[in-house]
């Protein structure tokens, strides 16, 4: 079983990247339970190909491993990039969702 940290959500698609003790990233989306946040702890198991069911907040999400493994810098750009709206349109006024500091 392993630990991650939230390290990027894009909400409106439910994906986001969790970020392991190793420094390893991946990208899942999320299929149902507690909404994850931008900092959650999660605890499950990452290492499997399919449905992964997390601990976090008092509660439990189902998600599906998308990506990975990536550097962690590959992942957050990755979950930056699909929060870009269709059509390059600007993302103004949006609340950003992506821990910038985490960048190198």
């Amino acid at each position: 079983m392993g630990r991650g940290t939230v390290v990027a959500v894009e909400a409106s698609r439910r994906l986001f990247a969790l970020r392991l003790a190793n420094g390893s990233a991946w990208v899942f989306s999320q299929h149902s339970g507690v909404p994850v946040q931008l900092g959650d702890l999660l605890l499950g198991y990452v290492d499997i190909v399919g449905f992964r069911l997390f601990a976090h907040g008092g509660g439990f999400c189902r998600a599906y491993r998308e990506a990975g493994p990536f550097s962690q810098e590959t992942a957050l750009r990755l979950v930056c990039v699909l929060q870009a709206p269709v059509g390059g349109a600007s993302g103004a006024g949006r609340k950003e969702d992506v821990d910038r500091s985490l960048f190198p």
